[in-house]
């Protein structure tokens, strides 16, 4: 395991820290995601959940994540908020509701099951926060990479944890997590449907474009996964 320390100037923007935005570099490849892009575009598909970045899917984080297929993503780019209080910020920011669900631990731990599935092994995960967890062992990885990077001053450091995926037989992970997942697909589905059925009433032109606005998935992801969902007029 590579283990480094480097200096570098703070930024909100984390995966604009010159050190950090290296390592991805090194290990960025294939399928690659990032539920929590701010205005990053390093990965093929982003997501935040403030509409004003423009990224490609504007959803709660684990929302996004259940969108993908099992074993469908080589490399995830996981700087999610470091604490509770950086949760509340965020949602406050945005005019958001603040749940239990959404400040205790569950949070994290719902994310890294999420990535557990949709990760191929040997699939690479970037963790940017204030210690080196990860996704863990616990969910079929280990570490290969961790780098502290300290911004000086009371700032706290930023620690990089890169691992991989090393499930041999990630389908038998859970036979519950592939039901979940249809469960989720099925929701995702009945999300559509209400939105197409909401235009229709309205007298909208019922488009893909439309559909995605309303429900925050992206268009391609629509065309690709739900083109059935569609009636011929939509585009």
């Amino acid at each position: 395991m590579i283990v480094e320390t480097a200096w570098a100037m703070p930024n909100k923007n984390t995966f604009e820290i010159k050190p950090i935005k290296e390592i991805i570099g090194r290990y960025l490849n294939g399928m690659s995601i990032d539920p929590f892009s701010n205005i990053n575009r390093l990965a093929k598909i982003t997501n935040d959940i403030d509409p004003s970045v423009g990224a490609d899917y504007c959803m709660d984080a684990i929302e996004f994540l259940r969108t993908f297929d099992d074993n469908s993503v080589d490399t995830v780019l996981f700087d999610p908020p470091y604490s509770p209080r950086q949760i509340k910020e965020c949602y406050a920011s945005l005019d958001k509701t603040v749940n239990f669900q959404t400040t205790q631990s569950k949070f994290w731990g719902d994310l890294k099951k999420e990535i557990s599935r949709i990760t191929r092994p040997g699939a690479i995960v970037i963790t940017c926060a204030w210690n080196s967890g990860g996704v863990g062992k616990k969910y079929g990885f280990e570490k290969i990479h961790v780098a502290n990077v300290s911004h000086g001053g009371w700032h706290n450091d930023t620690i990089v944890t890169v691992e991989r995926n090393v499930q041999t037989n990630p389908c038998c992970y859970s036979k519950g997590a592939y039901i979940t997942h249809k469960k989720r697909t099925y929701k995702s589905e009945a999300n559509i449907i209400e939105a197409i059925e909401k235009l229709t009433d309205e007298g909208a032109k019922v488009t893909k474009t439309a559909v995605a606005k309303v429900t925050g998935i992206r268009r391609e992801h629509l065309s690709r996964r739900y083109k059935h969902l569609f009636t011929v007029t939509a585009s």
